[in-house]
């Protein structure tokens, strides 16, 4: 009997894999979705509050439809935007902690020495 590779998504059902490559596909995409939802999220309200800032200083003369649009329109792309670059996002986060945590410790050692 071959063997088979089983992992429990969020709704506690169980999808079953062949072999471990598979498995650890399904895993990142599950990752990269949550990723993509948060950022979504994120980009919806920062896109939001952007344009907001930008109507009160522009475009307080404009004609509310346009402005209800550009809002709307302006969130929307934002969380487009982050959502589509997610995982690009994650990864310089995640570089810039690394950075962080190796000068650290070449600090620590060039005072040491």
């Amino acid at each position: 009997m071959a063997k088979r590779f089983g992992y429990r998504i969020d709704d506690d059902t169980v999808e079953y894999f062949d072999n471990r490559q598979d498995l650890e596909n399904a895993k990142q995409q599950t990752r990269s979705g949550l990723c993509a939802f948060l950022f979504g999220v994120l980009g919806l309200l920062i896109g939001g509050f952007l344009a907001y800032l930008f109507l009160l200083k522009n475009g307080l003369e404009w004609h509310k439809w346009l402005r209800f649009g550009l809002v709307l329109g302006s969130a929307g792309g934002m969380a487009w935007l982050l959502a589509k670059l997610a995982d690009f996002i994650v990864a310089l986060i995640l570089l810039a902690i690394a950075g962080a945590v190796i000068y650290g410790i070449g600090s620590v050692i060039w005072k040491a020495v």
